[in-house]
């Protein structure tokens, strides 16, 4: 008799339901609309109570304020550094946080509001001039990134 080749048969009742082959099609998640994320930061960002800024960044940024701002003579040599002796409990570097925080919204919201008058919705450095007036401040020159000046 002549020897014939084993047929492969494939058993699909008997795999781990993991190596089972679905026959069913998967559910793509919903496509979200154009604007949606933007909508739904805007909304998590007013809930929110906690700090926009990173604690870090703005605390190295105060240190460097008070540096700038500190008399010459004031200043003691300390480890390789110099150092002003100034010192900020977490509750005043806090506090500090928290009036800077909402002193850029209320400018920000001001820039905004400039901007929407000129039927705009992006804000441009001639609307910050423009809030800083309203508001008795005097604009400053200032820079970019890039180093272009920003006249306002």
């Amino acid at each position: 008799m002549a020897r014939s080749k084993p047929i492969a048969h494939h058993r699909s009742e008997g795999l781990h339901p993991s190596h089972r082959k679905s026959k069913t099609t998967p559910v793509s998640k919903q496509k979200a609309r154009p604007g949606e994320a933007v909508l739904r930061d805007i909304r998590r960002y007013q809930r929110s109570t906690e700090h926009l800024i990173a604690k870090l960044p703005f605390r190295r940024l105060v240190r460097e304020l008070t540096q700038d701002h500190t008399p010459h003579g004031a200043r003691k040599w300390n480890e390789r550094m110099w150092y002003e002796g100034y010192m900020y409990s977490e509750k005043a570097l806090e506090a500090i946080q928290d009036a800077a925080e909402a002193y850029i919204v209320e400018l920000l919201e001001d820039c905004a509001a400039a901007a929407a008058h000129a039927k705009r919705k992006t804000i441009m450095p001639s609307d910050m001039a423009l809030a800083l007036r309203l508001r008795g401040e005097t604009p400053r020159r200032l820079y970019s990134r890039t180093g272009i000046a920003i006249t306002s």
